[in-house]
């Protein structure tokens, strides 16, 4: 809030700013000089400010049994109950001036007699005080009453899109309604239960992700809230956020319905497409389609080799097909830029997608996918969800949903996957698996215990950000221990990549290992492996496949406890090498499935020492 001098103020009254007038839409009130010889002064209106309260209750020290007099303030933002009811609870914002100080009042407005509104100038009583991550909030509140309804509250909103004190006085901001224009630099993360924030960037701050833009889980999902959207949120509170005594002060731009801000984001791309059945196709995009753009008959998707669709169906960021016959070939499937996403706009050029005809997977692992060329570890179709086959563009996985983890991943490595691209941490259920089939949520590994173990690296896929983002679908991770996978298993993957630097083609399949009776985290049960493994083909050059796997070919196979107790984050990786046959007793599973079953006898007893 600003001060203006006593002299000052009966200068602009001089000039005919109106001064001692009641309180208005704009929330100006009148007061006398303070002991300092000072007023407070609206900038909105430039009126003399009340004696509104909020100060001298965001001032006063925690407890209860108080009795803070709030009067003549404005209701500007009604927050639901989400989350945690201890640091989200439902309640409502109050400001009396356009430049604050604002509070939030953590009461829920329903309780309210008269139940409150955006909009109601009201007068209370705060009788109870405290302050929750940084954050000062009335608890409770006594004598509530309304004086009038329907006042502007977009003439108390700020626009700070160009503030550059947004960090440094983020406290002066608190529970204040804002406008703000920018845009989400980060991918979204876990922001406390139900909620997720990104980093953003506005003409004034740039580059810090203790300014973020926060929201419940379900809208980003809904609206699709993603990195790199431009974003406007109007007539919306900013709060402060600190973790701890020692954090950083983060301020938030809270948001928790579509209609409190309008986006433009890139264009929905091709993510890619794979072959349910020999009549069916799920086409997978980056971003939510609109139903009502998808024509029901398939009209909008053309395909080479003869194949035709005739019906299609949408579901978040995926459309199933429905096509004619599909054989054992590559297709190329194009879709028309009528398709958007939910903001109308089109897909992006060239709208595209190779995918290869249904394969049953009792044929060959080079028919099913160039992921599984040395052979399918287990049985695995589209109809068992404990077994459930999902062959994406960059590895084949065999997932179970009743352990909600995967039995196992499979996939290249050579310098073609291999590029520069910054790791994309976008954790997230499968979207592109059925929905009726049960996954883990990122809830589920929230404070766990657990690392979310990938199987298929994140640095193994760093050409571009949708290969790598591939990589972090929770039906490639496992629940893993932190010195397991901070240790000699990344230990592994970086020598793996090593030796794909060098030339070498690799065939790599890892899962975990599961007891008989396991842990598990998470409100959904998801399973903890007592081990995990991999096994790790190395061939001498890029393309080669069954054929070139010999009797001396180097085949490395490890297992490591998946128990922080029983492993150490500086153990060498080489001390858990252990056969394939060892892996292959514990799992049931038949690696090199497609090799010669000669060739299989011997590089399978083998230990590599190398």
């Amino acid at each position: 809030m600003r001060l203006l001098s006593t002299a000052a103020v009966a200068a602009l009254c001089t000039l005919g700013t109106a001064c001692g007038s009641p309180h208005s839409s704009t929330g100006a009130d009148a007061m006398g000089p303070g002991p300092d010889g000072t007023m407070s002064v609206d900038a909105a209106g430039g009126m003399p400010a009340g004696p509104d309260g909020i100060a001298e209750a965001r001032a006063s020290a925690d407890g209860s049994g108080l009795s803070l007099a709030i009067r003549g303030v404005t209701i500007t933002y009604l927050k639901p109950q989400i989350g945690s009811t201890t640091s989200d609870p439902a309640g409502f914002t109050i400001q009396a001036k356009k430049l604050g100080p604002g509070l939030f009042v953590s009461v829920d407005p329903a309780t309210l007699t008269p139940p409150a509104a955006v909009g109601d100038v009201v007068d209370f009583t705060i009788t109870k005080k405290g302050t929750v991550f940084g954050q000062p909030r009335g608890q409770a509140i006594t004598s509530y009453t309304r004086r009038s309804t329907g006042a502007n509250v977009g003439a108390l909103a700020q626009d700070i899109s160009a503030a550059t004190d947004i960090l440094t006085a983020a406290s002066s901001y608190d529970g204040e309604l804002v406008t703000v224009t920018g845009t989400m630099f980060e991918n979204f993360v876990a922001a406390g239960p139900a909620f997720q924030r990104s980093g953003v960037n506005t003409a004034g701050s740039t580059g810090d992700n203790s300014f973020q833009l926060r929201a419940p889980a379900t809208l980003i999902d809904a609206i699709d809230m993603v990195k790199g959207c431009q974003f406007t949120a109007k007539n919306v509170p900013i709060g402060i956020f600190v973790a701890s005594a020692t954090a950083p002060v983060v301020a938030q731009i809270d948001v928790f319905a579509s209609s409190d801000l309008t986006m433009h984001c890139a264009p929905p791309a091709v993510v890619g497409a794979t072959a349910l059945s020999p009549t069916s196709l799920r086409i997978t995009f980056s971003r939510n389609i609109l139903a009502g753009s998808v024509m029901a008959n398939g009209s909008q998707f053309s395909f080479d080799n003869g194949l035709t669709a005739s019906a299609a169906t949408v579901s978040g960021r995926t459309i199933t097909l429905t096509t004619s016959a599909q054989i054992s070939t590559t297709y190329v499937v194009t879709i028309a830029r009528t398709v958007t996403d939910l903001q109308g706009t089109a897909v992006s050029t060239p709208g595209t997608a190779l995918f290869a005809g249904f394969a049953d997977p009792g044929d060959s692992g080079a028919t099913l996918s160039k992921h599984t060329t040395l052979g399918i570890p287990s049985p695995t179709s589209t109809s068992d969800p404990n077994s459930y086959l999902s062959v994406k563009s960059e590895y084949v996985v065999s997932y179970n949903s009743g352990r909600k983890v995967p039995n196992w991943v499979s996939w290249e490595l050579n310098t073609s996957y291999l590029g520069i691209t910054d790791r994309q941490n976008d954790y997230r259920p499968d979207d592109t698996l059925p929905a009726n089939l049960p996954q883990a949520q990122l809830s589920d590994y929230s404070g766990s215990g657990y690392d979310r173990g990938h199987m298929c690296p994140s640095a193994d896929r760093t050409l571009t950000t949708t290969t790598n983002s591939q990589t972090f679908y929770l039906t490639n991770m496992v629940p893993q221990a932190a010195f397991n996978n901070q240790g000699p298993w990344e230990q592994l993957e970086s020598e793996s990549r090593r030796l794909a630097q060098t030339g070498k083609e690799l065939f790599i399949i890892s899962g975990g290992v599961f007891g008989a009776s396991p842990k598990k985290v998470g409100n959904g049960n998801v399973f903890v492996p007592d081990q995990t493994f991999k096994v790790i083909v190395v061939l001498d050059a890029v393309g080669q496949g069954t054929s070139a796997v010999t009797a001396n070919t180097r085949v490395i196979a490890v297992l490591m406890p998946n128990d922080n107790t029983l492993i150490d984050k500086l153990d060498d990786w080489h001390n858990f090498r252990v056969s394939v046959d060892a892996i292959e007793a514990l799992t049931g599973y038949d690696f090199l499935s497609d090799v010669d079953p000669a060739v299989q006898a011997i590089v399978e007893a083998r230990v590599d020492n190398q």
